[in-house]
């Protein structure tokens, strides 16, 4: 029997499937509060309700490891559906003080995803910390983008200022998000918004 057998098992069989189905009848826009169910099994469920039902679905996981586990099972259980994750910016849980410029990547591209989407069927899988983050409105993230055309002649310090204005990092390489080098002529930036690098 293959993952996909089991999981067509859980649409049809499972009574907990058809209680979340009925549920979900009575009010769309219901929020369930799952307990209880051991190892990967409510990741199965929640495969086995989304190919049943569709439509959008956020996971919240108690923490981020747990969050990241139930993210690999459902991208392993759902092959070729593109599952969002929504991190919390910091380095450590709990630690507020030194943000993971990574993590601050991964949220931009998840909530751009988000937000340009014209499926209804997003599943997004977070947990508790990362939820109460504020993000940038999208007027304030327009207002601070700079927009740059290949072939466009550009003042090499008004990119700087830009950059530093935005709390761009200026070092002798570019290895993560908000960091920016200047070498001669050219500038490179690792911008919050790509998972590569620029160079100017």
């Amino acid at each position: 029997m293959d993952v996909q057998e089991i999981i067509a098992g859980y649409r049809t069989q499972d009574s907990r499937i058809a209680d979340i189905q009925q549920q979900l009848q009575n009010n769309p826009r219901v929020h369930l509060h799952m307990k209880g169910i051991p190892g990967a099994l409510l990741s199965f469920l929640a495969a086995a309700l989304y190919l049943e039902r569709g439509g959008n679905h956020l996971f919240v996981l108690n923490d981020r490891e747990e969050a990241a586990y139930f993210l690999n099972d459902l991208q392993s259980l759902l092959p070729g559906k593109d599952i969002h994750f929504l991190p919390d910016a910091f380095k450590k849980p709990g630690f507020f003080d030194e943000a993971d410029a990574n993590h601050i990547l991964q949220r931009t591209e998840t909530i751009n995803r988000l937000l340009h989407s014209d499926t209804r069927g997003e599943l997004l899988v977070t947990y508790p910390e990362a939820l109460p983050e504020k993000i940038v409105q999208a007027t304030e993230l327009e207002r601070s983008t700079l927009h740059i055309k290949k072939n466009e002649r550009l003042d090499g310090h008004f990119i700087i200022d830009v950059l530093l204005e935005n709390g761009f990092v200026q070092s002798d390489f570019v290895y993560e998000p908000g960091q920016f080098s200047v070498r001669g002529g050219i500038i490179d930036i690792y911008s919050f918004g790509n998972e590569l690098p620029y160079r100017i």
